[in-house]
């Protein structure tokens, strides 16, 4: 039997923001439908600057906090489960001033952006930089109801009232 939805596991260990996590697993899921993988499994761990700087000095040597890294599971049947993504709510926060965004639409770029990396979208070229960015941006065009510069939802799925 095949299950009707995604299945996403969220597990928030920051205390910087408070986070919505139905409405977190509300975006991911329509996130997988615009990618075409409506039935995927992921799981989504939201932290700190000090917790994603330890993964990437173990995984990659690479010193300091990063804001998404994603481990996808190599081997899964058909795509079935995807992978983990780590995502920093601090470093969301901290660019988002920086791109005169909210911190609630960078995260939900970091989520798109991690679940590209687990589909094999790699940012590592400029070419490959470029194209995950467009994809990013038409995805979040696509899943918000409003025009894809809105605030106001990404406000609402992710922010307690």
């Amino acid at each position: 039997m095949n299950r009707p939805e995604a299945r996403i596991e969220v597990l928030n260990i920051q205390k910087q923001k408070s986070l919505r996590l139905g409405g977190l697993r509300k975006i991911v899921v329509k996130v997988l439908a615009s990618l075409k993988r409506p039935r995927a499994e992921v799981s989504f761990v939201f932290c700190d600057d000090r917790f994603i700087s330890r993964l990437n000095i173990k995984h990659f040597s690479r010193r300091g906090p990063t804001d998404v890294i994603a481990f996808p599971l190599s081997g899964s049947k058909k795509g079935v489960y995807l992978g983990e993504v780590v995502v920093s709510v601090e470093q969301a926060a901290r660019r988002a001033a920086e791109y005169g965004n909210t911190w609630q639409r960078e995260l939900a770029l970091y989520v798109i952006h991690g679940i590209l990396h687990l589909l094999g979208y790699d940012d590592t070229t400029l070419s490959g930089r470029r194209r995950m960015e467009k994809k990013q941006e038409f995805i979040l065009s696509k899943i918000m109801t409003n025009d894809k510069y809105s605030n106001d939802e990404t406000k609402h799925l992710l922010c307690p009232d």
